[in-house]
């Protein structure tokens, strides 16, 4: 009735998640402690490498589309990011803390399954190894989760945090997006379930 149609408009409230930060500050932890928005090119530079680039360019392309305004990207904090701060580019950046002793840890794990994808090489490591990783993986899940009713949809990157949604649960919706190619032909049954 009416003749008319209407369209249907979905806009995503969109939480980022991501192990690099994607932005590196220009001056250090001190003076970059200001309320306002961070300015691209004169309090940061973004960081150029992993999904960096392709998680920014979703922003500008979708936001005040189909992704509502004013979207969180959750990354790994460091001594020179603040907890929180919001970024003329039109999203805020949240940095979850990790200890500086799980840090080397963490990274062999994350560099052990990093190569298991160039070819099965019988992945072995240290358990210390992996329990850095699921920490890791915890408090980035626990960071997301903190924001449930405020999101909903969760977009997880790369196999840093494949661990995530399996840790959210059916708490929140929650996407992964794998940027590294798979095989898993020749590769024991214990590394494809783990996968």
């Amino acid at each position: 009735s009416g003749g008319g149609s209407r369209e249907l408009r979905i806009v995503i409230r969109l939480c980022i998640s991501s192990q690099t930060p994607p932005l590196e500050p220009k001056a250090p932890p001190s003076a970059a402690g200001h309320h306002h928005a961070w300015r691209l090119g004169s309090d940061y530079t973004p960081n150029v490498g992993g999904v960096v680039p392709m998680m920014r360019a979703l922003i500008h392309q979708s936001v005040g589309r189909w992704v509502a305004p004013n979207p969180r990207w959750v990354a790994l904090g460091t001594s020179r990011l603040p907890a929180v701060l919001r970024t003329d580019e039109g999203y805020t950046l949240e940095t979850v803390p990790f200890p500086e002793a799980e840090r080397a840890p963490y990274r062999r794990f994350k560099d052990a399954i990093w190569s298991s994808f160039h070819g099965p090489s019988g992945l072995r490591f240290p358990a210390e190894d992996y329990r850095a990783f699921v920490n890791y993986n915890y408090r980035m899940a626990d960071a997301l989760l903190r924001h449930a009713d405020d999101y909903n949809l969760f977009y997880v990157n790369d196999f840093q945090q494949i661990l995530v949604g399996g840790l959210i649960g059916s708490a929140a919706p929650a996407l992964l997006r794998w940027h590294i190619p798979v095989d898993f032909k020749g590769y024991s049954e214990p590394v494809r379930r783990f996968f």
